[in-house]
């Protein structure tokens, strides 16, 4: 029996579903009778893409949460976002009540299939258990026989060790017939920084230029000759 955190979120039926519930609802935003309607859509339509472009580059350049620039199958399902949330602001100027009621219907169900594909494209959270943390949570201790370690390695099989490894293979004492599956979870104890090629750090740390020596203080100790020729002061 599957649960409710147990439902897939990366294919089967919940993708599907949101996928025709999203065609109903886009065509309910788009159809109007409404003169210089399809103005006004297309002028969100270039809004939503300026604002999809331009969320990607703060994320990109500004936050830092990726290195890379945003994929394109990535920046056209936020653009639909935000062509759900222009094209439900103005169905709501100027509409009768039913429209203005199943408008935020209609933009919910649109940035929902966004974010869902979002999550097929990097394939992050595989059930909705993922998703709200209750499989993590769900896990228990690792079972102590899983845990436990041979004290003493059994010694090599007697006789010629040529053929398959089978034909050769001692069973150890105390093995177990069959084997169990555990799932623990593994806390993030250290954090690891990427910079790409081409960008700084800061502080950039210096270092010398080809064909230039480095100087230190001895040398500025040194005295004019010493200076010419290159050679250290002695001490």
């Amino acid at each position: 029996m599957i649960t409710l955190t147990g439902v897939e979120l990366l294919s089967g039926a919940v993708p599907a579903c949101t996928a025709v519930a999203a065609a109903a609802a886009a065509l309910f935003l788009l159809i109007r009778r409404r003169r210089r309607w399809w103005m006004a859509t297309g002028g969100a339509f270039l809004a939503a893409a300026l604002l999809a472009a331009g969320t990607g580059w703060v994320l990109v350049h500004a936050a830092g949460v990726s290195a890379q620039e945003l994929p394109l199958p990535v920046t056209v399902w936020m653009g639909l976002a935000y062509w759900a949330v222009l094209l439900a602001g103005l169905n709501l100027a100027g509409s009768s009540r039913r429209r203005r009621i199943l408008a935020p219907v209609a933009m919910t169900a649109l940035i929902l299939v966004a974010a869902l594909q979002v999550n097929v494209y990097y394939a992050a959270y595989r059930t909705l258990g993922d998703m709200t943390g209750a499989s993590t949570a769900a896990i228990g201790a690792l079972p102590q026989a899983a845990r436990a370690v041979p004290r003493t390695m059994p010694g090599p099989a007697p006789g010629p060790k040529t053929g398959p490894v089978a034909s050769t293979w001692v069973k150890p004492p105390g093995l177990p017939a069959a084997g169990t599956i555990s799932s623990v979870q593994i806390p993030v104890s250290f954090q690891v920084s990427l910079h790409a090629p081409g960008t700084s750090t800061s502080p950039r740390p210096t270092r010398p230029r080809p064909g230039r020596r480095c100087l230190s203080w001895s040398w500025w100790r040194a005295s004019p000759a010493h200076r010419r020729t290159g050679s250290p002061p002695e001490e």
